[in-house]
């Protein structure tokens, strides 16, 4: 047992976890992990429960991801497919041996997103035996604010950054280690990440980029050649795309078969938004994503560590694979956000798996210090050491403070690091989703008991999802979602393919919306603030 903590603690492994377990409580992520998805985006984590939701209840076929929403087959079904669902089918496994939880989800997401983060500080380590920048690598991802949240959420964006990271870490041991073993291992991961979220496989496109350089006679300076006879990589690198090319077919024909889409699968770009649009966007993510994203003290120094880094290696005082490898993996983070620039606006998430590249620029920066280290006046690496460490607390109490806001919010609490603005937003979600969707989570056993069982479909109003409130209430049918449910016509389409009952969640919306009031004849016994009305005797 010694030599084994010894090991963990001269390579930094067991510190990084004791650290990632501190933070996780003072985050409060661990006293969430039985919770239903919160306020901040519950939309597109409430499409990742509904898939697996719809395997675990309907017979476990893998072939036929659905959800809730009756998007498909003109009102029949909800058959719908985006990314690869494998991550869902094995959280829908589990539910069959363990019962349905929302807190096995959340567990299982966590400690992907954990083993991950122990991944890159392994890989740190490995390239130049620093536990300080090692350890300091996965705290530094672990105190952004949106990666802290979906880290214990229900995205399959998580898993997929972690087993980049993971395959990372495999490619790493196969460079120091110089066994080719290891490539296998990473192929592997890297393919898992780009079936679960394809914009995972940034890293894996800059390994491909290194390779070119490196096959066209570029020296990457690190005494040897990274890619050792580097026909030989071809058939592994490969493996990683065709099992994407074949699941992205499949969904597309899936999709077109059954005539439903949850997830859009399209390109978002830039030069599809005039110039006053543009110029909107670009005001609105620097003012709310861009902070929930990173620290705005966090955003300077990572642009001043990357200029510090590309001036380095320009000036050659270290290898060309450390500062290469950085720019291209942020050429790759940039040309990713032109093309989805439209998306920023109001999909923190979207970056998760750009969070590689303020990994990157951390281990970069640390090796161009660490090899330099010695030649630095004591007093000054003291002072970089204070520095560094104050900014790290900062970003932690930062990162709490917008934990706190999106799980409870209290009205009444001034958040001293966020924003007024980011702040007022962040109130008003919390609010707004107590105001609607809340009850739902624990709607179920009054659903039954009034006769509105799990196999009888209903509307579900208002919601402008797919799923939020039909996966709350576990019940099928349909939403707001496009233009649906929006007039009476609407209503009676929905009726006549099955609809029984209507389910409204907010206090009066019948008096800006009067086309509902014929459809509440027959009012149910509700809950909370929750309405209920049987649609039957419409047919």
């Amino acid at each position: 047992m010694k030599p084994v903590l010894q090991q963990l603690t001269s390579n930094g492994l067991g510190i990084t976890f004791l650290l990632l377990m501190l933070l996780s409580l003072l985050y409060g992520n661990l006293g969430v992990l039985d919770e239903n998805p919160h306020a901040v985006h519950s939309w597109r984590q409430s499409d990742c429960l509904s898939i697996t939701d719809n395997y675990f209840d309907n017979g476990m076929v893998f072939s036929e991801p659905a959800i809730h929403n009756y998007i498909s087959e003109e009102g029949k079904s909800g058959k719908t497919a985006g990314e690869f669902p494998g991550y869902y089918y094995v959280q829908a496994a589990v539910w069959k041996v363990f019962g349905k939880s929302e807190f096995s989800y959340r567990l299982i997401t966590s400690v992907l997103f954990i083993l991950g983060l122990l991944a890159l500080q392994q890989t740190v380590f490995l390239l130049f035996r620093s536990r300080f920048w090692s350890v300091g690598a996965a705290v530094f991802l672990y105190s952004a604010p949106a990666l802290a949240y979906y880290g214990f959420g229900f995205l399959s964006n998580i898993p997929a950054l972690s087993f980049a990271l993971i395959g990372a870490w495999f490619f790493t041991r196969h460079f120091v280690e110089q066994r080719f073993k290891w490539v296998w291992f990473a192929a592997l991961f890297f393919a898992l990440a780009g079936l679960l979220k394809v914009t995972a496989l940034l890293l894996y496109c800059t390994l491909g980029a290194l390779w070119v350089l490196e096959l066209l006679g570029v020296n990457l300076g690190v005494g040897r050649k990274v890619f050792e006879k580097p026909l030989r990589y071809i058939f592994p690198f490969a493996l990683v795309l065709i099992p994407n090319f074949i699941w992205y077919s499949w969904a597309a024909e899936y999709n077109a078969t059954y005539g439903g889409k949850y997830t859009f699968n399209d390109l978002w770009p830039i030069w599809e938004a005039d110039a006053d649009y543009r110029a909107w966007l670009y005001e609105e993510v620097k003012k709310f994503t861009a902070r929930q994203i990173y620290a705005p003290i966090s955003w300077l120094l990572m642009l001043l560590s990357f200029g510090f880094i590309l001036v380095q290696g320009l000036r050659k005082r270290i290898p060309n694979l450390v500062w290469m490898g950085v720019v291209i993996l942020a050429a790759g983070s940039f040309v990713y956000s032109i093309l989805w620039f439209q998306a920023w606006k109001d999909h923190d998430y979207y970056f998760l798996n750009v969070y590689v590249l303020p990994a990157a620029i951390w281990a970069a920066l640390g090796y161009t210090l660490h090899i330099s280290w010695s030649q630095i006046k004591p007093t000054f690496q003291a002072g970089l050491i204070g520095f560094g460490a104050v900014i790290m607390s900062y970003n932690i109490w930062y990162c709490q403070e917008h934990l706190a806001l999106r799980y409870h919010a209290k009205g009444d609490k001034d958040y001293k690091s966020v924003a007024e603005e980011e702040e007022g937003h962040l109130k008003y979600l919390f609010w707004d989703h107590g105001r609607h969707e809340k009850a739902l989570d624990s709607i179920e056993p009054h659903l039954e008991k009034i006769g509105v069982s799990e196999d009888q479909l209903v509307i579900s109003i208002p919601d402008a999802s797919f799923c939020i409130t039909l996966y709350a209430m576990d019940r099928r049918g349909f939403t707001n979602m496009g233009d649906a449910n929006r007039d009476a016509e609407s209503i009676q389409k929905h009726i006549d393919l099955g609809a029984n009952f209507l389910v409204i969640n907010e206090p009066e919306y019948e008096k800006e919306h009067p086309f509902v009031l014929p459809f509440m004849k027959y009012p149910l016994e509700g809950y909370q603030n929750i309405r209920i009305f049987d649609l039957r005797s419409f047919k």
